[in-house]
């Protein structure tokens, strides 16, 4: 249940009352860390005010064994607000959605020539590729451990590889946003951003470094333009894109 203020979304969860809501989908030291630092930059976005510091309190009951907690949000000692934590799920992309989304990519980027040419060259690459996303841990260490850094991969490998037949950049970069939002980091629409994505991806097609180097690059970009959605407004990035 929600009801509005002058200034956000009040929810109320167990009779008690929350800012918005934090979901977490991804476990670990590393993404903790990223999602507290991109929490913090949402909620100076969101709020126009500075965070000393960040409190879970385990004061909540479970909802079908997920792990929720309240945030509180602390500045000169005061607790400004609270908000409803989530440990979730991560969700990944299946193999029919990544050539799914070939097709958008394409409708989006229109091409002469090329435009409407679909169809896939190594399913195998995507399967892998889909498959690393879930489980990234090799010999015991997480090789993606945040959900930004699983982002930067889908999009480097499907941009890197010819894995289709046309579309390869638009659709790793579709596929890498998609990806974002489903977890719930938003990337965020301003002025020229469609020119800017496509000639990112572009860029990673063509890197010459190392995988690692190539995947920090990227991790970079989106840890710059990726909100949380605290409040589960809509998502229609990819709308304004095709406009």
């Amino acid at each position: 249940m929600k009801k509005k203020t002058g200034e956000f979304e009040i929810m109320e969860f167990q009779g008690k009352k929350f800012s918005g809501l934090a979901l977490n989908s991804y476990e670990g030291e590393e993404q903790l860390e990223e999602f507290l630092m991109i929490f913090r930059k949402t909620y100076v976005q969101e709020f126009d005010k500075n965070i000393d510091e960040i409190r879970f309190i385990n004061n909540l009951n479970k909802v079908s064994n997920k792990s929720i907690y309240t945030m509180q949000v602390h500045n000169s000692d005061k607790t400004i607000n609270n908000f409803l934590y989530e440990q979730d799920t991560l969700i990944t992309p299946t193999v029919e959605n990544v050539i799914s989304y070939n097709t958008n990519a394409q409708a989006i980027y229109q091409e002469e020539g090329t435009y409407g040419i679909e169809g896939v060259s190594d399913l195998n690459h995507i399967a892998y590729t889909v498959d690393m996303v879930r489980d990234s841990v090799r010999f015991g260490e997480d090789q993606l451990p945040t959900i930004a850094y699983k982002a930067a991969y889908i999009w480097f490998k499907i941009a890197k590889f010819q894995a289709f037949k046309n579309g390869n950049k638009r659709t790793a970069m579709v596929s890498a946003l998609v990806f974002l939002h489903s977890n719930s980091y938003n990337f965020q629409f301003k002025n020229g951003i469609k020119d800017e994505l496509i000639n990112m991806s572009q860029r990673i097609a063509q890197f010459k470094e190392t995988d690692k180097e190539a995947l920090d690059l990227i991790h970079e970009y989106l840890l710059d333009n990726v909100v949380l959605n605290l409040n589960n407004r809509e998502w229609k990035f990819l709308e304004k894109l095709s406009d």
